[in-house]
């Protein structure tokens, strides 16, 4: 007997009645960012032709013919897309069906299969003989990939942040080690305030392990990335961070007690309010509407590194495969945002076939480093505003780093990676 979660990897929808109105309630759900997509090919769709249209579910232009099924797999593992639908499965030949049904299989993207007839197909029935697969309704369909269902955040679950009014900390001789050395020369609601916020988020992170009892050390560091990045001044950011270490710390976690040691904010001062999330947010919406995978890659490089010289000798090798850090040479790697993450994995996957030492963004400049001008063209391309451009291509003053490297929050959230948050 198949095994249930093979069974729930590919399920046939039979609609025979084909309601227009039906169609459009499938069309609906088309939601990339929520981890589901609709795939709708044409009548004359070939083999070579579906991976087309399912790059462009994705986002993205189709590319070569010879390479479209393996860049379509990666964008599907990249965006962690849970659940595909298939419209007009009755048109497609088996080979078609069978190449989309291996795809999907590898990323572990379930397939809904929506056929508007009585009965399945012949490829369709081939397709079925020999796979574990279920049978559904389209009422079942459209209930189970509801979007309202799938909007819940992993913020709700976090403890409510303060406002732009939280209390700046003070800089300490000695490093900060505890909730005492945070509130350092606070006094009445200002103190109270910050170790407050310090037993909130101390309290939560316990509770997250609690819950995630065989948790690794980059799921740890990404959970407090999220708690950390929560609030809108650097400070609180940095009172989180400290109760989140010392809660991994109580659960004998290996950490490491000087990872928020010579802060940024310390040396340039703090700038409120925190715009970072606000700038993910903003990198992502841009980069979801570019085509191609290196131009969205570079949108998010842009946002991470903030500088000209450093973005484009970043190289496949400096990257994990699931592109959690930035390692350069002679540094400790920088974290990157968990949502930024599936913008790099398929270009850095890209970039690997061509060697580990293949520049992240060699496609941009048919394999040389891209210079500004390249940089500038993609950036006006694609409406960046020069916010979110690198040092070197904006229309402001392109040589003064200042402002980004003081960014509020920025540094804190930087160390969030498990080479600087763990004894190794």
């Amino acid at each position: 007997m198949a095994h249930s979660a093979d069974q729930h990897a590919l399920t046939l929808v039979l609609d025979p009645e084909d309601d227009l109105d039906d169609l459009r309630a499938v069309r609906q759900l088309h939601a990339r960012p929520l981890g589901q997509i609709v795939c709708e090919p044409d009548p004359t769709c070939d083999h070579h032709d579906l991976a087309h249209h399912l790059l462009e579910a994705l986002g993205k232009t189709p590319g070569e013919r010879a390479h479209a099924w393996s860049r379509a797999q990666l964008l599907l593992e990249a965006d962690q897309i849970q659940d595909l639908v298939l419209l007009r499965a009755h048109l497609l030949s088996y080979p078609a069906l069978r190449q989309l049904a291996d795809t999907t299989g590898q990323t572990g993207t379930r397939l809904w299969i929506l056929c508007p007839r009585e009965r399945p197909t012949g490829p369709i029935a081939q397709l079925l003989e020999r796979r574990p697969h279920m049978t559904s309704t389209l009422p079942e369909l459209l209930e189970q990939l509801s979007i309202t269902a799938r909007l819940h955040t992993a913020d709700d679950d976090l403890p409510a942040a303060g406002n732009i009014d939280f209390p700046e900390l003070h800089r300490r001789d000695r490093p900060r080690r505890s909730s005492n050395d945070l509130a350092h020369r606070l006094r009445g609601h200002d103190r109270c305030t910050v170790l407050s916020s310090y037993s909130d988020a101390h309290d939560w992170t316990t509770a997250w392990l609690e819950a995630h009892p065989d948790a690794t050390q980059q799921q740890a560091a990404d959970a407090l990335w999220h708690l950390v990045a929560q609030p809108v001044t650097a400070s609180e950011s940095l009172v989180r961070a400290h109760a989140g270490l010392d809660a991994l710390a109580a659960a004998d976690c290996p950490v490491r007690s000087d990872a928020f040691d010579h802060l940024l904010l310390d040396e340039w001062g703090e700038r409120r309010p925190s715009i970072y999330r606000e700038e993910i947010d903003r990198a992502i919406e841009l980069a979801d509407r570019c085509p191609d995978l290196a131009e969205a890659g570079l949108i998010a490089l842009s946002l991470i590194t903030g500088c000209r010289h450093r973005i484009v000798r970043i190289l496949a090798a400096d990257l994990p495969h699931d592109a959690a850090g930035i390692q350069l040479t002679a540094h400790e790697p920088w974290a990157v945002p968990p949502a930024l993450r599936r913008l790099l994995m398929p270009l850095r996957a890209l970039a690997e076939r061509s060697g580990p030492l293949t520049p992240l963004l060699s496609s941009l400049a048919s394999g040389a480093h891209p210079n500004a001008r390249t940089l500038r063209r993609v950036y006006d391309q694609n409406h960046v505003p020069d916010s979110l451009r690198v040092n070197g291509t904006r229309t402001g003053d392109d040589n003064d780093l200042t402002e980004w490297l003081a960014r509020n929050s920025r540094d804190v959230l930087d160390r969030l990676h498990p080479a600087r948050l763990f004894q190794h």
